[in-house]
Order: structure tokens, then C-alpha cells, then sequence
């Protein structure tokens, strides 16, 4: 992926140190630095979009990219790609714990969840293991790799929406 731009048109180079500078505990300093600068419900949703936005290839919003530049602009020691960006976020929006990998069985077809059970899990296991994913009725290609974090499926299982 593409290095993110500081404004819209305009391109940087990102840091060459990658994410080789932000291991440990100077992850969760630049978390708690860019949650400070944005502010919890801003960085939850930069947060919460920035995993959304992944599966579906299209990159930082308008609005990311804005707040992402203000926040280098006063930091630019944390300068870096979308994938690392990505990479250094890969947190629960609503638990605030690491996302883990997790391989699920790919569905040929298209699964409808109910309305109740989708507004549920965006409020309350955004990040829960999915039984399977669906390939929406298409004949592509999906990895069935997901980002899953282990509060989010504690909730689930606990919620009506349990696995049965």
C-alpha cells in the first residue's frame, strides 16, 4: 500500500525505520500519544474504520487522512505507511486489546445476518470470530484470515447471539 499523503494530491516518504522504532512499550506509547491528540471517540472511530476500510482496499477517509496529518505534523517521528499504521492499531477499538489472527472456514455463498444481531456486534463484539466468511455470492478469492479480539468473543458468548 501507498505511503499516506499529507494532503489530499500531495505524497511524503514514510519514515525508513517502518515500524522497527515502535515495538513494545513504544507501541503503546504512540497508541496513548495519538488516542491523547484525537481524543477517545475520535481515535475509536479512526480506529474502528481504519479496520473496515482494510478488507475493502479503499484506505483512510477524508477525514483519517486529515487527523493523521495534523498528528505527524506534531509527531513526525511517527511517520509511517498505511500497512504500518494499520499494523500499529491493530487493536480492539472498544477493549483496547491486540487483535489476533485467526484462519475461519471460507462460505461460498452469501450469509444475511439479522438486523438485531449486526447492530449488536458493532456495539458490543466488533471483533468477535466469525463462524465463517462469506463470499457475498462472488467467485473470488477471500483470506480467510480475520483480526479477532478475545474480550469480543468473552462478549458474544456471553450475549444472546452465543454459539449454539
Amino acid at each position: 500500500m501507498e505511503d499516506l499523503p499529507r494532503r489530499p494530491g500531495d505524497r511524503y516518504r514514510s519514515s525508513t525505520k517502518g515500524l522497527a522504532h515502535l515495538n513494545g512499550s513504544n507501541t503503546a506509547r504512540f497508541r496513548v500519544r495519538f488516542k491523547d491528540f484525537a481524543g477517545a471517540e475520535k481515535f475509536r472511530k479512526f480506529v474502528s474504520q481504519l479496520h473496515r476500510t482494510k478488507y475493502r482496499k479503499t484506505g483512510l477517509r477524508y477525514w483519517q487522512h486529515e487527523l493523521w496529518n495534523a498528528f505527524v505534523a506534531l509527531y513526525p517521528e511517527y511517520s509511517m505507511s498505511a500497512d504500518d499504521l494499520r499494523t500499529a492499531l491493530a487493536i480492539c477499538e472498544l477493549h483496547e486489546i491486540e487483535l489476533v489472527p485467526v484462519v475461519v472456514p471460507v462460505f461460498r455463498g452469501c450469509i444475511d445476518y439479522a438486523p438485531d444481531y449486526i447492530t449488536d456486534m458493532l456495539q458490543m463484539f466488533p471483533h468477535s470470530t466469525l463462524d465463517q466468511i462469506s463470499t457475498e455470492g462472488g467467485e473470488q478469492e477471500i483470506d480467510p484470515t480475520i483480526l479477532v479480539c478475545h474480550e469480543c468473543d468473552n462478549v458474544r458468548n456471553r450475549s444472546k447471539w452465543r454459539k449454539r
